[in-house]
């Protein structure tokens, strides 16, 4: 059973239909992110996402508490920004209704974008979080720094920086190309000799490409199917949101968005198909 759901993660890429909604369709540069997904599996979005605040270099946690609170009524977090764990993570969840999310996310062209790459609906896994990865907490590093699957399943993750990150900082690394392997008969675990082998070919075949850039620049790759790392450096500041649509993680509530649940609850899929999309605009 897990094989054929390997198998069908591995064939995402079959389908090259461009979808539409109404007359609304992808413009010109969202095509080409599209395409780039498709052939690469990783684009930088069309899009700039301007935050009225920056992350400060010292007290970051006290500052972007303050910053965050200051803009509840635009992008709510469910807590204040903890302090950082034996991994320099400093991480909270957000309010899916925030008008950021409604505004500035929750757009046509990234919906047909993502229904396009997948061929059919998809669902949003989990709330959406905020992160500061802290260089200065930082005692040890967690095994995301190996070249590894996310379960060879369906599942899209969009990174939004909120700071500038170069090759010094902590970014995410990807090997293009690898969305569009099978990895049937592959035994995905990262830490494994053979694995790794498989990582190296892939790696000096098609390089590495990196997620750095701008403040408000933002992200798309596949996370599910395509091979992915954590390097770990300076300072990182980030929102995070995975798109998925196998409903191995949490319970399916396809009227989330409806119902605008204010609880903490940390999972949960969230759809996003043609009828909820038309009740967010």
């Amino acid at each position: 059973k897990q094989n054929i759901f390997r198998y069908l993660a591995s064939q995402i890429n079959l389908q090259k239909k461009i979808y539409s909604k109404d007359n609304f369709q992808l413009n010109e540069d969202w095509k080409k992110s599209l395409e780039e997904m498709r052939n690469k599996g990783i684009t930088k979005l069309p899009i700039k996402i301007t935050f009225p605040f920056e992350i400060s270099k010292d007290n970051q946690i006290q500052k972007t508490n303050e910053d965050l609170n200051k803009i509840s009524n635009f992008l709510k977090i469910d807590s204040d920004l903890p302090g950082p764990n034996e991994y320099g993570f400093s991480l909270t969840t957000l309010d899916i209704n925030s008008d950021f999310f409604i505004q500035k996310i929750f757009t046509k062209e990234l919906f047909l974008l993502i229904k396009s790459y997948y061929g059919k609906d998809f669902s949003l896994r989990n709330r959406p979080h905020v992160r500061l990865d802290l260089k200065e907490f930082r005692k040890e590093e967690k095994e995301h720094n190996y070249f590894h699957l996310d379960h060879c399943e369906r599942q899209v993750h969009m990174v939004i920086l909120l700071n500038d990150l170069d090759e010094n900082s902590s970014h995410t690394q990807y090997i293009p190309e690898t969305n569009k392997k099978s990895w049937i008969f592959v035994n995905e675990e990262r830490k494994r000799k053979d694995f790794q082998e498989i990582v190296s070919k892939y790696k000096d075949q098609f390089g590495v490409k990196k997620i750095i850039g701008k403040r408000g620049d933002v992200f798309l790759f596949d996370a599910g199917n395509g091979l992915h790392r954590a390097c770990y450096g300076n300072d990182r500041a980030m929102i995070k949101l995975m798109w998925a649509q196998f409903k191995k993680y949490a319970q399916w509530d396809k009227d989330y968005l409806k119902k605008k649940i204010n609880s903490n609850e940390k999972q949960g899929f969230i759809e996003l198909s043609d009828k909820s999309l038309k009740a967010l605009k």
